[in-house]
């Protein structure tokens, strides 16, 4: 995990930047943004180029304890 975090940090960036201060609804292949859907997208934006990820977690509310998704492709 730690490996990726380094490796991957560009590729998280530049996934954070489209989801950050943007109305999701505008962003393509999020027209309903569900936290499910949100996941979904994330994972496609990420898997294709890092293949040991396992899952994507989005969570939202104070400290993300208030509700959230986990995504991970069926084996």
């Amino acid at each position: 995990m730690t490996a990726f975090r380094s490796r991957g940090r560009p590729r998280i960036s530049s996934v954070q930047k489209i989801l950050d201060h943007t109305y999701l609804n505008d962003i393509d292949g999020l027209a309903v943004p569900s936290l499910e859907n949100i996941a979904k997208w994330i994972w496609e934006k990420l898997a294709p180029h890092s293949p040991r990820i396992d899952r994507i977690t989005v969570s939202r509310g104070p400290d993300g304890q208030a509700e959230g998704s986990i995504y991970s492709k069926s084996p």
